[in-house]
C-alpha cells in the first residue's frame, strides 16, 4: 500500500516550523508520555525528532516509526499497516501526533486500532482542529495562576479539500468533533482530551488500556 501524502524533510526547518505554539504542543506530548512512567515508547512520524530526543534524555527508550526509509528509523512502513510491522503491546506508550490527518478519513479508525494494539499503557494522539478565534486573553498577576481565555468556533461551514498534506481536519464540515470522537471511543477508552494550552489547533486525546 502506498502513502497518499508525505511531508518533505525541508518542511521541518527549525526557523519556520518550530514556532512557540508548536513548542507548547511538544511540551504536552512530553508531559503525557512522562506521566505514564514508561520504560519505552514508540514515536510515529518523527518530524524534526525533537520530542523523541527529549524523551531519551529522560531515560526513556524510544523507537521510531516513519514512512521515509531515508530517516533510518527502527521501523519503516505505512502507518495503515503498522500492526503487521510492530509487535502487539511492544511499547508502554505510543505517540501519534499530527499524523493521521495525512490519511483519508475512511482509513482513520482502522489505522488507530492498529496503533492502539501496540501500546501496553496509553496512546498519546493529537489531531488538527480547524477553528476561528473570536477572542483571546492571557493574564498573569503576581502570586496567582495564569488566566487564559480563548473563545473560538469550529469552521463548520468549510468544506475541507485535500491541501497536499491534510485530507481532513476536525471542526470542518463532515468532520465534526462528535463524529471523530465517536470513532476514537470505539477504539479505546479516552482518559482525557484537551487542547494544547497555547495552541488550540492541536487537540489531544489520551487513550488508555
Amino acid at each position: 500500500m502506498t502513502s497518499h501524502s508525505q511531508v518533505p524533510p525541508q518542511h521541518y526547518n527549525f526557523e519556520s516550523y518550530v514556532t512557540p505554539a508548536r513548542w507548547n504542543s511538544y511540551w504536552h506530548q512530553i508531559r503525557e508520555v512522562v506521566a505514564a512512567k514508561p520504560n519505552d515508547a514508540l514515536y510515529i512520524g518523527i518530524g524534526d525528532d525533537i520530542v523523541p530526543t527529549v524523551l531519551e534524555a529522560r531515560g526513556i527508550r524510544v523507537k521510531r516509526f516513519d514512512f521515509d526509509p531515508s530517516l533510518r528509523c527502527d521501523f519503516t512502513g505505512d502507518v495503515r499497516e503498522i500492526a503487521s510491522t510492530v509487535p502487539v503491546e511492544s511499547a508502554d506508550v505510543v505517540v501519534c501526533c499530527q499524523v493521521l490527518e495525512h490519511l483519508p478519513y475512511e482509513e482513520f479508525e482502522e489505522t488507530l486500532k492498529g496503533i492502539f494494539r501496540i501500546a501496553r499503557k496509553r496512546v498519546v494522539l493529537s489531531l488538527p482542529y480547524a477553528h476561528v478565534t473570536l477572542a483571546a486573553l492571557r493574564m498573569k498577576l503576581p502570586k496567582t495562576p495564569r488566566i487564559s481565555l480563548n473563545v473560538s468556533v469550529p469552521c463548520f461551514w468549510r468544506d475541507w479539500k485535500f491541501d497536499g498534506q491534510h485530507y481532513w481536519e476536525i471542526g470542518t464540515r463532515f468532520y465534526s468533533r462528535r463524529r471523530v470522537e465517536n470513532a476514537i471511543s470505539r477504539v479505546g477508552r479516552v482518559a482525557c482530551k484537551f487542547f494544547a494550552s497555547d495552541n488550540k489547533y492541536h487537540l489531544f486525546y489520551i487513550l488508555e488500556k
